[in-house]
Parts: structure tokens; sequence; C-alpha cells
């Protein structure tokens, strides 16, 4: 495991506690570059536990639950960016928008289906879709961020590693 890529999830996992604009976390980039760079049972836990963290210290609510799915999802989508041969944060950044929706859409469903909000009915998950809507903008912007700094990083410091190295790729492990 590269001690580089867990040091990038930590700061992604840090970032997520410092003041932000609403909506704009590392959470969903982590999600992907775990994916990626991790095996799959590792990667899943280290997300998850960056959100349990982050949910128990601002406070759980049931209807984060599925936020929890849409990761579990999105750490697929890594492992699957995993066999790619296309450049890693490229790749990454155009799955960034796929992620943002299912996250969007899986987290809003769990805030409808909590029915403290919105009716338990068609109406009321519209509404509740609708009422998110202004959300999604600063995540897909935050989401596109953070996906560029941590995989367009990582690529960068692992090339800058690998050049400096009298043995190629072993300051990676």
């Amino acid at each position: 495991m590269s001690w580089v890529a867990l040091a990038f999830v930590a700061a992604g996992t840090l970032v997520r506690f410092l003041p932000h604009p609403m909506n704009m976390t590392p959470i969903v980039a982590l999600a992907l570059f775990s994916g990626r760079h991790f095996p799959a049972r590792f990667a899943l836990v280290l997300t998850l536990a960056t959100m349990l963290i982050g949910d128990i210290a601002k406070g759980w609510v049931v209807q984060n639950l599925m936020g929890y799915v849409s990761l579990g999802l999105i750490v697929a989508a890594g492992a699957v960016l995993r066999r790619r041969r296309a450049t890693a944060w490229t790749t990454a950044l155009a799955a960034t928008p796929a992620s943002s929706l299912a996250f969007f859409l899986l987290s809003n469903f769990g805030v409808w289906l909590e029915g403290r909000l919105y009716p338990l009915d068609q109406q009321g998950l519209i509404a509740c879709y609708v009422a998110g809507v202004p959300f999604f903008r600063n995540q897909l912007l935050g989401d596109l961020l953070f996906v560029a700094v941590l995989f367009g990083g990582f690529q960068w410091v692992t090339r800058s590693l690998e050049k400096m190295s009298p043995i190629r790729g072993s300051a990676l492990r």
C-alpha cells in the first residue's frame, strides 16, 4: 500500500473538518480515490469511517444511511478506474459528475425516506429533489476540485518521488 496515497486520504479527511462552503467536501473524491488506489475492502472501510467520524462530530441523522450506500457505489467506481489505461486523474475527473449525481440522488432519497420533511409520496419525492438542486452546484464544484487535487496531486507527487529514487518506484512503498 502506498504511504503517499494514505497521506492524501488523511489530508482529505482533515479538510472535511475545516470551514467550507455548504456541500463542498472531499468525501466523494476520497471515495473515488480510495477505490482507485486501495484494495476494495480497505477503501470501503476507510471511506465509510471518514464519513462516520464526520457524521458523529456533526450530528448523526438516519437519512445519512443512503449517503453511505452512495459512497460504497463510488468506491466501486474507483475500483473500475483502476482497470482503465488512461491517466488516473483525467479518468477520475470524467467519472466525477456521475459520482456526484449518485451521491445527490441517494442522499436526497434518504432525506425523503425519513419522512420528516416531505410527505412519503411522489410529490414529496419530487419536492425533496427540487429543494436539493441549489446544493448540488457546490457539491459538484467541490467534487471536481477535490478529485483534481487528490488525483492530480498524487500523480505529481509519485512521479516526483520516482525521479528522485535511486531504485525506480521504491520511494512509494
